[in-house]
């Protein structure tokens, strides 16, 4: 059952993933993890045609074409990168859960930094999407299975109806990593202690050369230097920022807001 508390974006990578069937499949995937918000495809669509704006119309997706920038150049996955972070700054939609359609391994750090600033990443794509992005987000789900296991349970019901003699093909289950999650931590907010040592590590580096004010994404990028599959869920925490208080080396202005803040080292430690 999808939690209707947690907003959801669903962000298409058309020149990855534009098949109706696999279309349809995504757009229900991202009501299962909460009320979806915004609907975004992005792809160059002079070469689609009106086919591809009808597709997308009938499911309720804006499209937002952009041009490829020149021979062997993708600017579209440049532009859905915007617009995931234009949304996550979004504090108006407040997206909680980001549905990245595609099987293209180039979103790899993209989503590595949504989990990192505590955000749910879905993946949805076909089988053949390579390992590192299978399990580079939090789930992934391989859309072409749900519509084959809706044909299979078809062809079972079927079967079933016109002949008791032959055998009925076995349905194949959507396949889903995980389930959906809930969104909330039993404990929200209490420091996994696996990351405290990674995280004081970071801290200790980012102020070795004797700055004494950084930016939220220096410390950020060193600890997924120094762990390169962190998350804020994995560390107990649903806020970066709220991650980066619990240490008492540091503390951070109050005036500090947005996205990205500023963190200040505390004493001489």
């Amino acid at each position: 059952m999808a939690d209707e508390a947690r907003n959801v974006a669903v962000l298409i990578d058309f020149e990855n993933l534009n098949e109706l069937q696999s279309l349809e499949a995504v757009v229900e995937l991202g009501a299962k993890y909460g009320k979806v918000v915004i609907k975004l495809a992005i792809g160059n669509f002079s070469t689609s045609g009106d086919n591809g704006h009808q597709r997308l119309q009938e499911l309720g997706v804006l499209p937002v074409h952009e041009s490829t920038a020149g021979k062997g150049k993708n600017s579209s996955d440049m532009r859905m990168a915007i617009e995931a972070v234009n949304l996550f700054h979004d504090r108006e939609k407040s997206i909680d859960v980001f549905v990245l359609a595609t099987s293209d391994v180039d979103f790899l750090p993209l989503a590595q930094w949504l989990r990192a600033m505590g955000k749910h990443v879905v993946g949805a794509g076909s089988s053949s999407a390579v390992t590192k992005w299978q399990t580079g987000v939090d789930e992934f789900v391989i859309v072409k299975e749900v519509k084959v296991a809706a044909e299979a349970a078809e062809s079972v019901n079927k079967a079933s109806t016109t002949s008791n003699k032959k055998k009925a093909p076995k349905s194949k289950p959507a396949n889903t990593n995980k389930p959906p999650a809930s969104g909330k931590s039993a404990t929200p907010n209490v420091l996994n202690p696996k990351y405290k040592d990674v995280i004081e590590t970071a801290i200790s580096q980012v102020f070795g050369n004797g700055a004494t004010e950084i930016e939220s994404d220096a410390l950020l990028k060193r600890i997924m230097k120094i762990e390169p599959q962190f998350s804020c869920r994995k560390a107990g925490f649903t806020r970066f920022r709220k991650l980066v208080e619990s240490f008492d080396q540091v503390s951070i202005p109050v005036d500090s807001s947005g996205g990205k803040f500023v963190i200040r080292k505390r004493g001489n430690w």
